[in-house]
């Protein structure tokens, strides 16, 4: 949804179905970094709320970053009006 304050935020929900804290930390930190990395393709601020999946912890890193940045860049989109 379109932020309410000056700068886009991210909340990242990982359940306790999904693994074990290791892999839900991993799977925060990857969806961390995908943020930070395509930050720039927002053109508005916006919060966004992932909420994580059990087979985002069987998938690569490299498959979960450009499935997030698959995301990030079809949000701006959905948005403009």
């Amino acid at each position: 949804m379109p932020a309410r304050s000056g700068c886009s935020r991210i909340g990242i929900t990982v359940s306790r179905k999904v693994g074990g804290a290791v892999q839900r930390n991993r799977i925060k930190r990857l969806a961390r970094e995908a943020f930070r990395m395509n930050g720039h393709l927002m053109a508005r601020p916006l919060d966004i709320n992932l909420i994580a999946r059990k087979t985002a912890a069987e998938q690569s890193n490299r498959v979960v970053l450009q499935a997030l940045q698959d995301l990030f860049e079809k949000l701006p989109r959905k948005f403009e009006h």
